[in-house]
């Protein structure tokens, strides 16, 4: 991503594509948030109530996010089986879904070349100009 971003590989034609690919890095994120729980043990039970508890802090979403992710108001086997849920099934639907868009712009628009290389002309190019 940091190649794709100094190289400015991220403007059009590719605005998409590299949407696609920072959304893929929040689901990444995602998959390590809601898998982090899955153990079940005091460590994973304490960070995932902090990270619930971030997530709450968050502008208009924030309450409702919080409410959704523990399942109500207490910490208990919802909030683990709705993060086992996210983390199987949600989440990586989403990711494999992402991917084949991203390849499929990848193959259809090509990649970029860095800005310090110049494009040669082609022959074609060069009889249409005279």
């Amino acid at each position: 991503m940091a190649r794709t971003f100094f190289f400015g590989a991220y403007k059009y034609p590719r605005e998409l594509n590299w949407v696609i690919g920072v959304v893929l890095l929040i689901l990444t994120m995602t998959m390590s948030f809601t898998g982090y729980l899955l153990p079940f043990d005091q460590r994973s039970y304490w960070a995932t109530i902090v990270g619930v508890n971030i997530n709450g802090t968050g502008p208009l979403v924030g309450p409702y996010l919080s409410d959704f992710l523990m399942g109500g108001p207490d910490f208990n086997a919802t909030t683990l089986s709705r993060f086992y849920a996210i983390h199987m099934l949600l989440v990586p639907g989403l990711i494999a879904a992402l991917i084949g868009a991203h390849l499929y712009l990848v193959a259809k628009l090509g990649t970029t070349a860095p800005p310090w290389l110049k494009a040669e002309e082609t022959d074609e190019l060069k009889t249409e100009e005279k």
